[in-house]
Formats: structure tokens, sequence, C-alpha cells
């Protein structure tokens, strides 16, 4: 549907105003052609359509030889799509050299689409001013580098645009007509974060057996179904029908775009019906922190990064607390909310002043580790955005080392003013150890009950999810130009102050 939606997009706006300016000038040509050699009407129809054949197939041959086999040192490779993907390639860099495109990158639809959403009667009363979400959508969807993306990319974007919009619109407007969801009460929910790779996908599964918390699935915050309305019970949880949508998605998805999430599960599992991160919840105030690297360039103001990096982002935490308040509405934990997002310790601020009683659990594990394993996972996600050697792969991983960096500050800083009962700090290798004794302490530390049942459940999962159990991503510092000394230098601060005090 995206796919044919785009063309149909692109017809009316480039090729039907080009179809028609070939017409003209055919009719010029057919006139030249009638008048010095005399040709009847159907032979120079045939000549004229011979000849537009001939030199558009020569230009198609230039530019798949080209693209053919090329490999430049340090640049991105981009995985082969498959289906209509490859031929529509192939066209849009035809229309590129008349300075066109088959498929456009709908941006001015989607800011629109945004403005339309943020300006939902009733809308600010829930969720308060909308000014953030649009600053942050805006300057990112205008400064997405689409002259970057084959057509195959651009069709991936449109969709994913269009369903994150959806999601927030959806949820718009069930807040809107269920105002009472603001008095639902999120009490002590445990937040787990830190910098990305440091094992807090696996703390979050593991924490997730206690059959007294609830944790998130992944199609009850995703962008591939509405999240509205919420699931009502337990009893829902695994036979509601937008499982089956979700699915079908990823399916679909993977025909034309093959081992999408299977490249990517190798580093991080995703499935519908299984916990998800509640990232998923944050793309849709616009916090997009996986997709960054699609609108940098060395000579780019760089107008998004700046304001994603640059302060808190109280409205897009208000957003996230009223989305929790609206799933805590139907379907209630026993005992707490678990919650887990690397990204969270951008805005720590931001995130306990919607959730003052937090319970926050930092993850730490040597940079030497996390930084290339994290940016491998980001390639993982967005490399099929790219066209071929045209992302270099030492500037795409600066942007993540660089914001790891400002994670840890950002950690650093509210820990100074943090009461450290709020807070536990747990080192990767200590968890890799005995992971059952890491959830222990920190439960300890929370005043929590660690009983044999969860204990027990947690030795299970862990059996059936060994490590590596979905493949292995494998990657070094120096294909990314990390060095070690440079690394330790940049991340002495963490080194001494997260990793040098966790459990």
């Amino acid at each position: 549907a995206a796919i044919i939606e785009s063309i149909c997009f692109s017809f009316f706006c480039d090729i039907f105003p080009l179809f028609f300016f070939v017409l003209l000038l055919q009719s010029f040509f057919f006139f030249l052609f009638f008048l010095f050699f005399r040709l009847s009407r159907v032979a120079m129809s045939f000549l004229l359509y011979g000849l537009v054949l001939v030199v558009a197939a020569v230009v198609a041959f230039v530019i798949v030889q080209k693209r053919k086999d090329r490999d430049i040192p340090g640049y991105l490779r981009v995985p082969k799509v498959k289906g209509i993907l490859p031929v529509l390639n192939v066209l849009d860099d035809i229309f590129g050299l008349f300075g066109l495109q088959l498929i456009k990158f709908q941006r001015d639809r989607w800011i629109k689409e945004a403005q339309d959403i943020a300006s939902y009667p009733g809308a600010e009363a829930v969720f308060g001013d909308q000014s953030e979400f649009l600053e942050g959508m805006t300057l990112f969807l205008k400064e997405v580098r689409d002259d970057l993306m084959p057509a195959s990319g651009k069709i991936l974007h449109n969709g994913f645009f269009m369903r994150v919009l959806n999601a927030r619109r959806s949820v718009t407007k069930y807040c809107v007509e269920h105002p009472e969801i603001m008095e639902s009460k999120i009490e002590k929910p445990i937040i787990i974060t830190g910098l990305g790779r440091t094992g807090s996908t696996l703390l979050y599964n593991l924490m997730a057996c206690d059959p007294k918390a609830r944790t998130p699935r992944f199609y009850e915050m995703c962008h591939m179904s509405e999240p509205a309305p919420p699931v009502a019970s337990a009893a829902e949880l695994d036979t509601d029908p937008r499982i089956q949508q979700v699915m079908h998605r990823f399916n679909e998805t993977e025909k034309n775009y093959p081992n999408l999430f299977q490249e990517a599960g190798k580093s991080h599992r995703s499935h519908p019906a299984e916990i998800e991160e509640d990232l998923l919840i944050l793309f849709q105030a616009a916090i997009f922190q996986l997709h960054i690297p699609l609108t940098l360039g060395k000579k780019r103001r760089n107008l998004y990064r700046q304001w994603f990096s640059s302060n808190e982002k109280p409205a897009a935490y208000r957003y996230h607390k009223r989305f929790l308040q609206m799933m805590n509405s139907k379907f209630q934990p026993e005992s707490h909310w678990l919650l887990k997002a690397p990204m969270h310790c951008t805005y720590m601020d931001s995130l306990t002043k919607e959730y003052p009683d937090a319970r926050i659990v930092f993850t730490h594990r040597d940079p030497l580790a996390v930084n290339p394993s994290w940016v491998k996972l980001m390639e993982s996600y967005i490399g099929w955005d790219y066209r071929d050697n045209v992302c270099d792969r030492k500037f795409f991983a600066s942007h993540f080392k660089e914001a790891h960096e400002i994670q840890v500050q950002r950690m650093i800083e509210w820990k100074k003013h943090a009461n450290k009962e709020q807070y536990f700090e747990l080192n990767y290798d200590t968890m890799i150890k005995d992971p059952v004794a890491a959830v222990a302490a920190i439960y300890e530390h929370f005043g929590l009950e660690c009983d044999d049942e969860f204990k027990a459940r947690m030795r299970q999962w862990h059996a059936d999810n060994r490590q590596g159990k979905y493949g292995r991503a494998p990657y070094t510092l120096e294909e990314y130009g990390f060095t070690e000394e440079q690394t330790r230098a940049d991340f002495k601060d963490y080194y001494d102050q997260c990793l040098g005090n966790a459990y």
C-alpha cells in the first residue's frame, strides 16, 4: 500500500508533468520528421518510440553498471531489497539524472499531518503545549536526507511516518474522549535505562518474569497498529487481534526488505507479542533517537540533532505519561509497571518530573564494547534507508559515540541531586555472572520481594534464551574509527562515576 501510494503521489507531482512534456516534445519532432522526410504517421511513431526506448535502455544500463558490485571501503553497503523495489530503485536513479524523483519523501504531507494532530480539539488540555512536538517533527522532516535514499528507503520512511502519525492521532483522539485517564495513577514504576548495549534488554526480560509486574508488549505501543483502545485485561494480552496485524506487517516488510527484523534481532529481538522498550511511545512524540543520522551532513547545520540534544523534553514525557495512563486505566499491574529504554537517560529530569517516585535502574558496561555494538545495531535498523556507499560509517559512528557522551553527563548530573535510594547501578559483568542474583539485589535495594516463584521463572527464561540464540552481530572498534586509548579518555567520567560505582 505504501509503495502504491508513493508512486501515485509522485506520478501527479513529477511523472505526469514529465509525461505531458514528452508528448509535446514528441509532437514537435513528429512535425519535423513529417516536414522533412514525409514518413507516414505509423513509421514516425515507431521511429520515435524506438529512439526513446533505446535512450532509456542505455541510461538504465549505465546506472545499473554503476551500482553493480560497487564497494567503497569505509562506506555502508546496503542490504539488497526484493520484489518491485530493485526496479523502482533503478528507475528512481534514472529520474535523478534529470533532477526528478520517481518516489518522493513526502515531508510536507507529514508536517501537515502533525499540525492537524496537534490542533485536534482538546489535545492541549490533555497533553499540554504542542509546540515541542511540532518543532521536533518539523525539524526532523525538513532535514531528512532523501538525496541519500533510494526509492526503497523513501518508501520505507514514508510508511514509518504515516504509521507513527496515525498512532499519535489514535492516542490523542482516545485520550481526549476519555479524560478520566488523567486520574489513573502510575505508582513507583521501575525504569531501566543507561547506554545502549549494556545488558538492559536481558535485565528487562528477567524482571518481566515477576508475575506482579506489568510490562508493555510491542503491539501495545507500536505504530504498526492503532494503540487505542488499550488492552482491557490480562486475558486479552495474548489474544488481541493487533498481534496478528503487527505480525502481518513484519512479514510483509521482510518480503521486500529481507531479514530486516531478523538481522536486528541478533542484537535486539523484536516480536509483536513480546515485551518491548517504550522508546516506541517516544517516536510518537518526535523523539527519533535511532534515525538522527538520516538528517546529518558534514557541512549541514544539523538542527534536529541540536534540538534533540540541547535540552529536556517535558512535552514528550507528558505524552509518554498519558500513554501509560491510557494503558493503566484498563489493566493495572498488581505491583508496578516495568519500563525500559536507553533513551531515558538523555532526559532524566523530564522523566522523573512525570514519574517522581520512579525507581531507576542504570545498566553499565565498558564503552569499548558498548560503542561499536550500539553502532552495529543502528546500522541494521536504518541502513536500509541509504543508497549503497553514501553513508560514511565512521561519521555515522561518531554521532552515536557523541550521543553516549551526552547521556553519560546527563546521568552524572542527575545523580548529583537524586536520592541514592531512588536508583540502582548494575555492572554488565556482574549481571552476566549471575543474572538472578543481580535482580534479587535490585529488588532488595527497592524493598521488593523476590520470591522463589519469581526466581524460578527467571531461571527458566534464561535457560530458554541463552545469549546468541538469534545469532550474533560481530563488531570491532577499528571498523568505526574508535581506538581504546581515545575511548578511555572520552569516557573517563563514565569509568570513574558509573562503572566504578556499579554493583
